[in-house]
């Protein structure tokens, strides 16, 4: 499902079009992608935002996304572990485990909780399009996770690299491209 986002504050007008769930949008060193993420900072009631499909959007960045994460980390620690120092020390002990059936384990309990998560905040509030201030969480496992559970939010990364730097994956590269009076996503060739 394509959706479309039109944010606009003040004279900073931005078209995205997103042709699926996981975008992501090269740093061209042009002034698109940080106006983007000060803009995207600040979601008062002076700035417009309309999603074709309704969804509310947000800025995902480290901070936010730690505090996630130790909630997710904790939750998984109390459910499959004791809260005791020696099952922190076995909990420690199996995130760090680089056996196949333990990072498989892993992978599972990430996802049961992240799913869980989803399901409670889209049922209260619908779906999200969030914008991902890229840092080096997003190469984590515990992101990937997040990313493939997720079927209902959509994600933007914004990298902090170029389209060159950039590995070429499934996805599609975009980048920030000035056209007449606004800001537009524009497929890297």
């Amino acid at each position: 499902m394509c959706v479309t986002v039109n944010i606009e504050k003040g004279a900073a007008r931005f078209e995205l079009v997103l042709n699926s769930q996981n975008t992501k949008v090269a740093d061209n060193d042009t002034e698109g992608r940080g106006t983007f993420i000060s803009v995207i900072e600040r979601l008062t009631t002076a700035v417009k935002v309309n999603t074709s499909n309704g969804f509310g959007v947000e800025l995902l960045d480290l901070s936010k996304f730690d505090s996630r994460l130790t909630l997710c980390l904790n939750s998984i620690q109390r459910k499959y572990f004791s809260l005791s120092d020696e099952g922190a020390a076995k909990f420690h002990f199996f995130k760090k485990s680089e056996e196949p059936k333990d990072q498989e384990r892993y992978q599972r309990m990430l996802s049961n909780y992240w799913k869980e998560q989803i399901d409670n905040k889209n049922a209260s509030e619908g779906g999200q399009i969030i914008f991902v201030d890229a840092d080096e969480f997003v190469e984590t496992a515990e992101f990937k996770a997040l990313l493939k559970t997720d079927k209902v939010n959509y994600y933007v990364i914004l990298a902090k690299e170029n389209a060159a730097a950039m590995q070429k994956g499934e996805e599609t590269i975009y980048e920030f491209e000035a056209v007449e009076d606004k800001w537009v996503l524009k497929a890297v060739e």
